[in-house]
């Protein structure tokens, strides 16, 4: 804690100026000094706060005070107040020194009274630290909202005294003064007599401008034997003790509490990710099935990795006879995990709806057919509304073969067909680049290209969850994307893999790529070749 200490000055600042009521450094600084001793848990208050240090000497809002008697109340309860007040003492030590003055005169002059004497001056004794008190306290305030401050002090009978402070404190806060009452007192009388402090709850009650407190104060004989300086540090370690043992209670239920949360969040994850499985294995059963492929196909190689075990990436492929045209789609949603295989749901009913219709049906015309049933499906072919805010879509690609006359029609929009033929470099086809099913615009007529089938010619399709995956970590540029020249390089050394084992070193090459980065979106790489 700072404590910027010097002779404190009253003359009126620019602070005390203001109509808010202000508070002497000092009369907050025991209950910083307490809160920053408690450990992590008193820290953590103060930091909630605000408050890094409390300079002694200077002026701050009076609310501060009460929110951090609020805050510490809340948690720790009155014994958090009580150990505030029983250190406030130390920080008025000049406001109490003449008081200090008397007791020792006194106490050095003790021994030699009778009892009647010696009764006397202790209780005046009493009736001046509880002055010395007010006093420091009205010093203490600039701008107070309340002039009735004060403390009336009754004798009931020989070291018998009810005290009655009205203040602007709340009710609950009675320990506070309670602690002062006993640190001023014992302090300098500790080595002669011993002072119990009693609340009364049933004669305090609130009032228009805070509180009235009474209590009860007896003066007994010191059978102790020891210093004023042990006595205080007596009281003040028991209420530390009581304070940290509070603190390990809260903490042991915080961790409890924290345990039963986990609990329940790992139950809740639990369900979720049960669902997410469950939705997995319906997603993979609309895949096409083996025998399908294998009909279709003389190799066939598949990587359908989705990031999030279900994702927006799906694949289709025509149940026609085989030795019809049959077609092979490849949709990349927006999104992954549960928002992109909803919408690739979608796709998979739009595409099963167009080429149940018709099954020739061209790939240009399928594509812009598909982009109509999704925008139709999600209302995104309205006017926006404003409580509609989605705009989502899709990539695609339409691969459409004729094993009669060996040709093939293709059409896609931001999905790239690369032909590997048997003897020559790559070729890559990228024909629209814009995406499908979104709100904005129409889309215009899709491109259609037609290729004749050469024997031992392969074909790849994927998505951009493969060319677009992060990593390299080249020099000082960071990671990069994986990118298409590097596939279509890559492709060139491949050549003379069969679909199956190209697949298979492509996704190797793409994890090697993208090193300890994340997975960035779900992958799909279809390889194929013909008859």
């Amino acid at each position: 804690m700072r404590q910027t200490i010097h002779q404190a000055s009253h003359a009126p600042t620019s602070e005390d100026q203001r109509s808010e009521p202000l508070l002497w450094g000092r009369a907050i600084a025991s209950a910083f000094q307490v809160m920053h001793s408690l450990g992590p848990m008193g820290r953590a208050v103060l930091d909630r706060m605000g408050i890094h240090s409390i300079e002694l000497d200077r002026f701050y809002p009076a609310q501060l005070r009460t929110n951090l008697f609020e805050a510490a109340h809340s948690l720790w309860g009155d014994e958090s107040l009580y150990a505030f007040g029983l250190s406030m003492a130390s920080f008025f030590r000049d406001n109490l020194e003449p008081f200090y003055r008397r007791a020792n005169a006194f106490c050095a002059e003790a021994g030699a009274m009778n009892d009647c004497g010696r009764i006397e001056g202790i209780e005046a004794l009493f009736e001046d630290s509880v002055r010395a008190y007010e006093r420091s306290m009205r010093d203490s305030i600039r701008n107070p909202t309340f002039d009735g401050y004060g403390i009336d002090i009754a004798r009931v009978s020989d070291l018998n005294f009810r005290i009655v402070i009205r203040s602007t404190s709340k009710l609950k806060h009675w320990a506070f003064p309670k602690g002062i009452l006993l640190g001023v007192f014992i302090n300098a009388m500790g080595h002669e007599v011993d002072l119990d402090v009693q609340f009364q709850p049933t004669m305090s009650k609130d009032s228009e401008w805070g509180s009235i407190c009474v209590y009860k104060c007896f003066i007994t004989h010191n059978k102790k034997n020891k210093l004023p300086s042990e006595i205080l540090s007596d009281s003040r370690i028991s209420a530390y003790e009581s304070l940290l043992s509070q603190s390990v209670s809260l903490i042991h239920q915080a961790k409890q509490e924290l345990d039963t949360a986990l609990k329940q969040l790992e139950k809740s994850h639990d369900m979720v990710m049960a669902s997410i499985r469950y939705a997995s294995l319906i997603q993979t059963a609309q895949l096409p099935r083996a025998e399908l492929i294998a009909q279709r196909f003389t190799n066939f190689g598949l990587a359908w990795e989705p990031r999030d075990q279900i994702g927006g990436d799906i694949w289709w492929l025509s149940s026609t006879p085989a030795s019809a045209p049959w077609t092979l789609a490849l949709a990349d949603c927006a999104g992954h995990g549960v928002p992109g295989a909803m919408l690739s749901l979608l796709v998979t009913t739009g595409l099963e709806r167009i080429f149940d219709a018709d099954p020739l049906c061209a790939p240009s015309k399928a594509l812009a057919r598909l982009s109509d049933l999704v925008r139709q499906s999600l209302n995104q072919d309205r006017a926006p509304d404003r409580k509609v805010q989605q705009n989502d879509g899709f990539d695609a690609a339409v691969f459409q073969y004729d094993p009669q006359n060996r040709i093939i029609q293709f059409a896609s929009a931001n999905i790239d067909l690369w032909v590997l033929p048997m003897e020559g470099p790559v070729r890559r086809i990228s024909l629209d680049r814009f995406g499908l099913g979104y709100r904005e615009v129409a889309i215009p007529a899709l491109q259609e290209i037609r290729l004749e089938h050469q024997i031992g010619n392969r074909y790849l399709i994927c998505s951009d969850g493969f060319t677009d995956q992060v990593g390299g970590n080249i020099g000082q540029k960071g990671p990069q994307m994986f990118g298409k020249r590097r596939v279509q390089t890559l492709l060139n050394t491949l050549s003379c893999h069969d679909p199956e084992s190209l697949v298979r070193t492509l996704m190797v090459e793409c994890e090697r790529w993208r090193g300890e980065n994340l997975r960035r979106d779900d992958i799909t790489i279809l390889a194929f070749s013909l008859d």
